[in-house]
């Protein structure tokens, strides 16, 4: 099996991305590091998981509806509370 492709849009640090990037290939760009700052509506959030052909997604602050939710994603991961 091969390891699954992360797609991490969450500002995300420390021990919890190591040990992620062990276990997966991990794309690596928080939101709030984008220069304007990046969110994603839930269109173009699935446009991009396409892209980048991520089987697992981590945000926080992108819409994740409709387009989003009907991807054959293994898991969608919300660091909000």
């Amino acid at each position: 099996m091969s390891r699954p492709r992360v797609l991490v849009t969450a500002p995300l640090r420390g021990p919890a991305l190591d040990e992620l990037r062990d276990i997966a290939d991990v794309v690596f760009e928080p939101w709030i590091e984008q220069q304007p700052i990046k969110l994603y509506r839930s269109r173009d959030f699935a446009a991009k998981i396409l892209q980048e052909g991520a089987d697992i997604v981590v945000c926080e602050a992108d819409s994740c509806k409709g387009p989003v939710l009907e991807l054959p994603l293994m898991a969608i991961a919300s660091t909000r509370a």
